[in-house]
């Protein structure tokens, strides 16, 4: 019975992924929550990939590996290439403010994602609208090139690298 359990919690854990997995629109980010990435981004003069994280999503296994992964090709780009902006944005939780900021800077470092961090305020989350961690493409003109739900399909990420290193 245990085995069985085991294998019907593993299926309907990838139909979910699989349910989410894919492109996004620019609607699946708050407005308020776009107004204060934009706002924690002065000055920039290149392309930024966000990302925008719940941390409850990544006791989806596959969802945490897509994006530890995907961090270190973005690292990698950066290293080559010697640009390329990231920044992650977490979702306020319900702890007190500076133990999630401890936890998700030592979460961060424990499985080497080096990018900067931010919390975005509950206030700038339109009442919980957001329902999914994302990345999105952001171009210089404050445009979103791309977006995609986490676990981000390959061929997303293919062209999030391009978009992001090339030219």
């Amino acid at each position: 019975m245990a085995t069985f359990m085991k294998i019907a919690f593993l299926i309907l854990g990838m139909a979910a992924m699989r349910g989410a997995q894919g492109e996004c629109s620019d609607s699946a980010l708050p407005p308020g929550a776009r107004k204060y990435i934009n706002g924690s981004l002065p000055h920039r003069k290149e392309s930024a990939v966000v990302f925008v994280i719940r941390f409850s999503d990544f006791g989806c296994q596959p969802c945490l590996i897509n994006f530890l992964d995907f961090c270190d090709s973005l690292r990698a780009g950066k290293v080559r290439t010697g640009r390329g902006r990231v920044e992650i944005f977490f979702t306020r939780d319900d702890t007190p403010e500076s133990y999630q900021e401890t936890t998700m800077r030592q979460w961060l470092r424990g499985n080497g994602v080096e990018f900067p961090f931010h919390i975005i305020p509950e206030k700038y989350l339109d009442a919980g609208r957001f329902n999914h961690s994302l990345v999105y493409l952001l171009s210089k003109g404050e445009r979103t090139d791309c977006c995609g739900l986490i676990p981000l399909p390959w061929r997303l990420q293919e062209t999030i690298l391009a978009r992001l290193f090339s030219g």
